[in-house]
């Protein structure tokens, strides 16, 4: 970060921000790959919970299982937005951000945070020099609509006690 964007706060390049998404789409494949691998890990102790008789350790690694299995369609999600982000950067920088990808950008800034991914919050600073500092925030507390997907599984959710069991059932 320059002394320029210390001072009057990070500004939109485009060539930056299209080296950005790059990294950050394969990043996001890399995490989501990650993620996959520690499904079936965890799928393979909650086998060996259940086989052992410790059914309320089955039950914690389930709800947690259930968490992760949910964050492999915001990566899967989160990917798509990247492209299409991606694909309509010239004339972002042409003719400013248009209505219909406002809902593309609000879930990248809010969901980067939650995501586990470095240049993913590298893309957010490069939106949040498109956008101002004040859209950021209004993003943040929740009064930009958001990718309906990515806002339903980003969050950690702490499930119900049957929900568990139903899906350790399945």
């Amino acid at each position: 970060m320059d002394l320029f964007d210390k001072v009057f706060g990070p500004s939109f390049k485009k060539s930056e921000c299209e080296s950005l998404i790059r990294q950050a789409s394969a990043r996001i494949n890399i995490h989501r790959n990650k993620k996959i691998n520690e499904i079936q890990k965890m799928k393979d102790d909650i086998r060996k919970h259940l086989a052992g008789g410790s059914e309320q350790n089955a039950i914690i690694w389930t709800e947690n299982l259930l968490n992760v299995e949910s964050f492999i369609i915001c990566y899967d999600v989160m990917a798509i937005l990247i492209d299409q982000f991606k694909g309509r950067l010239a004339s972002i920088e042409k003719f400013g951000v248009q209505a219909d990808i406002e809902e593309t950008l609000a879930t990248i800034v809010y969901a980067a945070p939650k995501m586990e991914v470095e240049e993913l919050m590298k893309v957010r600073e490069q939106i949040h020099g498109l956008k101002g500092k004040d859209w950021i925030k209004e993003v943040d507390e929740g009064k930009i609509p958001i990718n309906g997907n990515v806002a339903a599984n980003v969050d950690f959710i702490k499930r119900a006690m049957g929900e568990s069991t139903l899906r350790m059932v399945q």
